[in-house]
């Protein structure tokens, strides 16, 4: 299973000792392959590190100037963090930004086999808006994906108050932002969410009985909706949060 899209995730070295990415590994990963290229909008002195947890910047898997592009594999195990960091650069200008651009990471087993992965998921305990309308993530996919659980955000871990939408959808390849059609839909009910173990302050729903969902590669949107004032979602676009909907 791939991950991908970093595209202008950006750090200020200048501004913070270390901009860290962490990446939890997923169950039953013995390996990963990381691609991408390491950039900056400015040419300061910053120093670009990808390793495996806390301690791993020691003996990185990788260490890159900007510009440089990186294509390389490390051996993970479960509950491993794959990190992302840029080190502190001399300047101070906020011009200064760095990001990890295109960056795929694929995870594989020991026999070479896709993982289960979690693909959303929150360090955030607490959600920041009562919209009650679809709010969603686009992402792209390098290879087939098979899904299995569709989520939404369960604000505080106290369950849902209402029903949760969730779906998945695939964006026109001629138009960027137009869903073109839904690939897999399900509800949540309240007292389903009683049931589901909280996974990231998720709540996942088991979707295998639609039949087996394959994405194929591509562009696709997964939204979810039903949020209030009970049940808040998160919105980057609302006081600066992270999106976990």
């Amino acid at each position: 299973i791939s991950r991908s899209g970093f595209r202008d995730v950006f750090a200020h070295p200048g501004q913070l000792e270390n901009a860290v990415i962490r990446l939890r590994v997923p169950v039953g990963a013995t390996k990963v392959r990381v691609k991408g290229k390491a950039n900056s909008y400015n040419t300061p002195p910053i120093l670009f590190r990808i390793f495996v947890n806390d301690d791993g910047w020691r003996s990185p898997g990788w260490t890159g100037a900007i510009g440089a592009s990186f294509d390389f594999e490390m051996t993970v195990k479960n509950d491993d963090y794959l990190i992302f960091e840029t080190d502190r650069s001399n300047e101070n200008d906020w011009s200064d930004w760095a990001f990890w651009d295109n960056v795929q990471i694929y995870f594989s087993g020991p026999g070479g086999e896709d993982c289960v992965v979690q693909a959303v998921g929150s360090g955030e305990a607490e959600g920041n808006q009562g919209f009650p309308g679809m709010l969603g993530l686009v992402f792209k996919v390098n290879k087939p994906i098979r899904i299995t659980h569709l989520g939404a955000f369960d604000h505080r871990g106290d369950g849902f108050a209402s029903n949760k939408g969730i779906a998945i959808f695939r964006i026109s390849p001629d138009t960027e932002h137009t869903l073109w059609y839904r690939v897999a839909q399900t509800t949540i009910t309240p007292t389903e969410a009683k049931n589901m173990q909280l996974s990231q302050y998720f709540r996942f729903k088991d979707i295998t009985s639609l039949g087996p969902i394959i994405l194929e590669p591509g562009t696709y949107d997964i939204s979810a909706w039903g949020f209030d004032s009970t049940d808040q979602n998160g919105n980057m676009g609302a006081g600066g949060a992270s999106q976990y909907m």
